[in-house]
Parts: structure tokens; C-alpha cells; sequence
């Protein structure tokens, strides 16, 4: 979407969702749109009308995307089931592995948050939030020699990422 074409992008999904009503990847898309504009309770509708859509394929995305969205808002009450409901559907599901371990390293569970690091990282490949994220969890439990790990694996692989320069800022040590 081109900045500054939000009007014409909402304007988009509604003639979408008029069409085709309970279609599961419409209303994921258009819940995720709505997320990231800070519309939380008309996001989580539309997740909700895409777990209802019996033919929907990808029900870890929406319910990854529903914990998303209620993690950027710290309900963590709300938002672990969903990122727990995508797990049972697909265990290795990065996304929402990332997610837990956000959920729970924002909880102070630094080892429980680790252990949704670890998984991820054996099912998926490595992305500057990722490595982040794996900084942060080492750091909280006092693991030098890991913090350091992910910070060098940052700066070597995503060197230009906003990631990799929120540790080179005068907080990183």
C-alpha cells in the first residue's frame, strides 16, 4: 500500500468483504489492516469473521494475527490463546512462536520465552526481530555470551535494519 492511500485501501477491502462476505482471507487481511492503524476492536471482528469461515485454510495466520494484534495493545490476557490456538493448529509456525516469546519476555518469563526462541529458531529462519528479540531474552537472563551472539548475527546479517541500529544506539552494551 502507497502512503498517504490508506482512504483508498479500506475502500478497497469493504468492496472486497461486500463480495465475498465470510471469506476467511479477506477479513485476516482486512483485520490486519485495521490492526496496524491502531483499530483494534474493528480488527479483531474481522478475525474473528475469518476463524468462522469453515473453508479458511490458514486459521494459524488469523489467530497469529489476532494475538498480534492484541499483544501491540499489552493485553496479553487476551492475546496468548490465539497465539497458543495457532500453535495446535501448526507447531512450528515462526510468527507466532516470535510472538509467545514476546508475550512472554514482556511478562518478565525470560525462560519461558527463550524456550519459544528456541523453537522458532529450529523451524524458521532468522529476521532481524528475530535476532532482536533473541538479544533481548539473552540479555534479560543474563547470558553475555548469547546477547552477544545475536547482537554480532544482527550486525552481520541485517546490518541497515532499524533492529540492528537500535543496538548500536548509546543504550547497547
Amino acid at each position: 500500500l502507497r502512503i498517504n492511500r490508506m482512504p483508498e485501501a479500506d475502500q478497497e477491502f469493504r468492496k472486497a468483504i461486500a463480495l465475498a462476505p465470510s471469506h476467511g482471507d479477506t477479513n485476516n487481511n482486512y483485520g490486519k489492516f485495521l490492526c496496524e492503524r491502531g483499530n483494534r476492536q474493528d480488527a479483531m471482528k474481522y478475525f474473528q469473521r475469518a476463524l468462522a469461515d469453515p473453508f479458511y485454510k490458514t486459521p494459524e495466520v488469523a489467530n497469529t494475527n489476532a494475538g498480534a494484534c492484541l499483544l501491540k495493545f499489552k493485553d496479553y490476557t487476551a492475546a496468548e490463546p490465539y497465539l497458543r490456538k495457532a500453535l495446535e493448529i501448526q507447531s512450528g509456525y515462526g510468527p507466532a512462536l516470535l510472538d509467545m516469546a514476546q508475550l512472554e519476555l514482556d511478562q518478565n518469563k525470560a525462560f519461558e520465552a527463550r524456550g519459544y526462541m528456541q523453537r522458532f529458531e529450529t523451524a524458521g529462519q532468522a529476521t532481524p526481530q528475530s535476532l532482536l528479540l533473541g538479544y533481548q531474552i539473552a540479555t534479560r537472563l543474563g547470558d553475555k555470551d548469547m546477547a552477544t551472539n545475536y547482537s554480532n548475527r544482527l550486525q552481520d546479517q541485517f546490518p541497515n535494519s532499524s533492529q540492528a541500529q537500535s543496538l548500536n544506539g548509546p543504550d547497547h552494551d
